[in-house]
């Protein structure tokens, strides 16, 4: 048994360590490589074209059941995950995971779930912290964690994540790794028990959007989703605490944070717009009282918007003090 399969994952500044990367393996790599690198769903399909100008290898976007092969290279298009199943590719637009599709965790889970030990994770450049709850199931079923070593890194968060998560075999520069990653799948394996899937059957499933049992993967937890507002449900993990919803919607603790700061930025901007509008509308019924010689209902308007434009003063000012981080 050989370690055959390869699985990148890259976001924010990731691009130049993914051509290092991919143009230091040799035509004869033993390997099936997967790449999963965050894009826009609208984005134009280019990294396939930026990679395959420095790779001796064969570089293209996965196409929904591909076969696995050696010596390939296949990135995840735009707005699917990309999945490995049953020695065949498969893309999903599966939930996304903190609002990523496609995401790293997915793909890691699959070819962990699939493949087991014959598996290399590779963690780059990137914000956040997707790649981490997929390298640690990963080295749950006995691959290899190799992550960029996060002085190396453009954006550190990402390589820094997968190293809390999980005891990495080789934090290592960019430039080092085709060498190792080369010397890694010549090397035969012995045969090793199968690990004890624990959730991981669960969670891969759910990548791939079907609904699973909840109460199997946790318990109910006091937030909602930030994508549905669906209720979500705290991953019984003890290693890496993670958040999915009823769909599949899944958050990391970096990324729930994140939407949740986001979610309360726009509950505020609602708020100001609303008590600008309600002293708009003040005014204007105001004007058209004093008209009518209303005088008394006009003054009550009047203080009524002067109120509204108080609060949503302060509130824009809350807005506006918020750290910048």
């Amino acid at each position: 048994m050989k370690r055959d399969i390869v699985v990148v994952g890259a976001s924010a500044g990731g691009v130049e360590p993914l051509q290092a990367l991919v143009g230091d393996l040799r035509p004869d790599f033993a390997a099936a490589v997967f790449i999963c690198c965050h894009t826009p769903a609208d984005g134009p399909m280019l990294l396939a074209s930026v990679l395959g100008k420095a790779a001796a290898l064969r570089v293209s976007y996965a196409v929904d059941g591909a076969p696995i092969e050696p010596g390939t290279v296949q990135l995840a298009p735009p707005d699917l995950h990309l999945l490995l199943e049953n020695d065949r590719v498969r893309l999903s637009r599966g939930p996304k995971q903190n609002r990523a599709r496609p995401a790293i965790d997915p793909l890691f889970r699959s070819a962990a779930d699939r493949f087991g030990p014959r598996v290399i994770g590779v963690v780059l450049s990137g914000m956040l912290d997707d790649g981490a709850a997929g390298m640690l199931a990963i080295k749950r079923q006995h691959g290899i964690a190799m992550v960029q070593d996060p002085a190396d890194a453009v954006c550190r968060s990402m390589p820094d994540a997968a190293c809390a998560a999980t005891d990495v075999d080789y934090c290592i520069p960019v430039a080092r790794m085709g060498a190792l990653l080369a010397r890694l799948t010549r090397e035969t394996l012995g045969e090793e028990a199968p690990a004890d899937p624990g959730q991981l059957d669960l969670e891969k499933r759910a990548d791939a959007g079907e609904i699973i049992s909840m109460e199997q993967l946790g318990k109910a937890s006091a937030y909602t989703c930030p994508e549905c507002a669906g209720v979500l449900w705290e991953v019984d993990d003890p290693e890496l605490l993670r958040f999915r919803c009823r769909v599949g919607h899944a958050f990391s603790v970096a990324g729930l944070a994140l939407e949740q700061k986001k979610l309360s930025e726009d509950a505020l901007w609602a708020a100001a717009r609303a008590l600008e509008e309600s002293a708009s509308f003040s005014r204007r019924l105001s004007e058209r009282l004093r008209r009518q010689e209303f005088h008394v209902a006009a003054d009550e308007y009047d203080r009524r918007a002067e109120r509204a434009e108080t609060h949503a003063a302060t509130i824009t000012r809350a807005i506006l003090e918020m750290p910048v981080e």
